[in-house]
């Protein structure tokens, strides 16, 4: 499953149209999803949100302005532009369209660069608005982040320390009342013989001594695992909130990929087969340990994805064009659904089982990634797979070393 440069919704009741269009998409890398029927269109939302609507106006069962309404009244919809496809191009019909909710007027019969450069611009413009939103929320979190990890760092810290004097002061009182009861027990038989030693062991018995005595460091334990988890998810938040400011440089981000698989070993030792696509790239400006950071975190979601599976694969594949350089961990596990794509970077937020994961992972994966002025992406189906892309600015276009 290769990734796509966004999703289109091609909305025509003419199959030459829908087809000629569709295949005009297809081929310049975007994914498709064709609709002859207004229904159809309606249907195919409930599994996927796409980037970018095209749609025909002069349709049989429900016109285009009509459906336009119907789609940004759907949820994930609102934002999402759509373009009307149509040979109407009077004033009057033009105006209808953009009281439906359009936001840009393709007359037919349309030139094939004319409808890719406005696809182009609109897909651009909707997924830099989607980026500086969760921009702006990343940036709340992250204050409120700080705030949170600095207010349970220090009770934390507070109560770690106690609780190892408290296991000390607990090993020791089991010590004492065990020789105690051992003297009481040893004297007991000289002056009592016949009774005293039934005593001390009912006793014993009635507070649950030996119980007690074998229970209290489990329990200890097990109350450290505890603050040890709350340590590693304000740890998560601190990283969120202030991530390292190390020293940039220049790196090859294959090299980097080589790196981050030899770190994530134990975790893709189970899974059955590791491809690696990796070839020199063009080196780009970053921090060579958050970026191994950022790979990790991919890849171990990968492997965690395929633990079920014994045919799992995990292809990683690294590659440039004009702009930048990009790796790619692709997996054929059981996949995303499209709420679960919105979700997957937002902080806290897992499909792991209780206890298996903060949430924190690819948050931080993605705020790093950002600060280096680059795009982590994500696509994903259902039953198919899921692709992770990692994408750098090449480092003549980049941020100077500082």
């Amino acid at each position: 499953m290769a990734a796509s440069r966004g999703r289109v919704l091609v909305v025509d009741d003419n199959e030459l149209n829908l087809r000629v269009l569709s295949d005009m998409l297809e081929r310049s890398g975007y994914g498709i999803m064709p609709a002859i029927r207004p229904e159809i269109a309606l249907q195919a939302l409930e599994e996927a949100i796409p980037d970018v609507v095209l749609l025909d106006v002069m349709m049989p069962e429900m016109d285009g302005y009509e459906l336009c309404r119907r789609i940004h009244d759907y949820p994930g919809m609102q934002r999402v532009p759509v373009l009307f496809v149509s040979a109407a191009a009077d004033s009057e019909s033009v105006l209808r369209g953009f009281e439906a909710g359009a936001v840009d007027f393709i007359t037919k019969p349309f030139q094939f660069q004319e409808v890719l450069a406005r696809v182009r611009t609109h897909m651009e413009l909707h997924q830099t608005r989607q980026r500086l939103a969760h921009s702006e929320k990343m940036a709340a979190i992250g204050q409120l982040a700080a705030g949170t990890a600095h207010e349970i760092n220090n009770p934390l810290a507070y109560v770690m320390s106690n609780l190892s004097m408290l296991n000390a002061y607990g090993m020791q009182m089991r010590d004492a009342v065990t020789k105690a009861f051992d003297l009481l027990a040893e004297y007991g038989r000289k002056a009592d013989p016949d009774g005293w030693e039934d005593r001390v062991r009912t006793i014993r018995k009635e507070h649950d001594l030996e119980y007690i005595g074998d229970d209290f460091r489990p329990l200890v334990d097990n109350m450290r695992d505890g603050l040890k988890r709350v340590a590693e998810i304000v740890r998560g938040l601190r990283d969120f909130a202030h991530p390292s400011n190390t020293k940039k440089t220049e790196v090859d981000l294959s090299d980097e990929a080589e790196r981050a698989l030899e770190l994530a070993h134990s975790e893709l030792k189970y899974v059955s087969e590791v491809k690696k696509e990796l070839a020199p790239l063009t080196k780009v400006m970053a921090v060579p340990s958050q970026i191994d950071q950022v790979l990790v975190s991919i890849l171990v979601n990968a492997a965690q994805a395929l633990e079920d599976r014994q045919d799992g694969e995990i292809v990683v594949r690294s590659g440039e064009d004009d702009d930048g350089v990009f790796v790619e961990v692709r997996d054929n596990g059981p996949g995303m659904d499209r709420s679960t794509v919105d979700r997957v970077f937002d902080p806290f937020f897992t499909t792991k089982d209780v206890g298996k994961g903060t949430g924190m992972g690819l948050a931080i994966a993605h705020g790093i990634v950002d600060d280096h002025f680059g795009r982590l992406d994500v696509t994903s189906e259902p039953e198919t797979g899921t692709v992770f892309r990692v994408f750098l600015p090449k480092a003549t276009k980049n941020f100077p070393a500082e």
